[in-house]
This record gives structure tokens, C-alpha cells and sequence, in this order.
């Protein structure tokens, strides 16, 4: 009786190792963390992200819970949903004259591009306000949209929000 339970056992773990090697979202939706545009984009534009005493760094970051869709066994269908944010503190002499068009054109610049490298195409882009815009991109038989907004928390802090969400083209909306 021991054996067939742990054959199963072994069948179940193998099964979901499986399930989760063949994630179906693109490369720039699996790869994608505004944490890492954010400090890369921070200095030039008045943002001070830099550890201040500890390992974590002076940004705060709030990970994105997502919304996957596991299918056994594995259909060509699925969408994924995943938000992520981080917000750092806004240097001094950026307090009155903080550039957050340029750092909003940098970051959609570097989102383009990523887009770009892992070779999705943007299909429809837009910016609806000063401080965000969107890019929705096509891959394969894949579609999605990362959105990106920031704004100013309290009168020291700026904070950057993406929210992604990619689907098979046959997959509702």
C-alpha cells in the first residue's frame, strides 16, 4: 500500500514542476520589475533610492500579487495579472522642482525598449495624464498591456505603480 501512495506522490510533484516550467507568459511579462527601472532611472531625476543604513536599499517596494492561470493539463489558454510598485524619497534639491515628466518619458523609454529585446511588438501606446501611459504589446499568440503611473506622496516621496496583465489571444478579456 506504501508504494502506490508514494508513486502517486512522486507522479504529483513531477506534474507541477512540469505545470510550472511551462509558465506561458512572455519573457518581458515574467522578467518585468518596475523596482529595477525605477533605480535605474532614480538619480538622474531627483530620486533617492539608495540604502540608507540597511541592505534593502531607501526605496520601499510593495510586490505585485498576481492572478495566474494553471490548467492541467496544460491548455494554450491562460492570463496573467500582476501589479508592482516602489517609491523612493525625493532628494532635496529636487523637493520644489521635481522632474516627473522626464522620469516618466525614461521609464517609458526603458519599458519600450525591454518590450522591444524580448521580442514583443508595441501595438497601441498612449499617456493619459502627465504622470502614466501605457503600452500594449503582442507576442506569438500573446497579448498584453503594462501600465505606469506615478505620483508624489506627501511632498517628499514619489511613488511608481505597474500593473501588467497578458492573455492568450483566444483567452476573454
Amino acid at each position: 500500500m506504501k508504494k502506490p501512495a508514494l508513486i502517486l506522490t512522486l507522479i504529483l510533484i513531477t506534474s507541477g514542476f512540469i505545470a510550472c516550467s511551462l509558465s506561458p507568459e512572455s519573457a518581458f511579462f515574467s522578467k518585468f520589475s518596475i523596482h529595477r527601472l525605477v533605480e535605474k532611472n532614480a538619480t538622474p531625476n531627483g530620486l533617492d533610492c539608495e540604502g540608507h543604513g540597511n541592505d534593502q536599499g531607501g526605496g520601499i517596494h510593495a510586490g505585485g500579487g498576481g492572478i495566474g492561470s494553471f490548467v492541467f493539463p496544460p491548455s494554450k489558454e491562460y492570463r496573467s495579472i500582476k501589479s508592482d510598485s516602489f517609491f523612493c524619497k525625493l532628494k532635496s534639491n529636487a523637493l520644489e522642482h521635481f522632474d516627473e515628466a522626464g522620469l516618466i518619458v525614461a521609464l517609458r523609454q526603458d519599458v519600450e525598449r525591454a518590450i522591444d529585446q524580448s521580442g514583443a511588438k508595441v501595438i497601441e501606446s498612449g499617456n493619459p495624464d502627465s504622470a502614466s501611459f501605457y503600452l500594449t504589446y503582442s507576442i506569438d499568440n500573446s497579448l498584453g498591456r503594462v501600465e505606469i503611473s506615478g505620483k508624489r506622496i506627501r511632498s517628499d516621496y514619489y511613488s511608481v505603480r505597474a500593473d501588467l496583465d497578458e492573455r492568450s489571444k483566444g483567452a476573454t478579456k
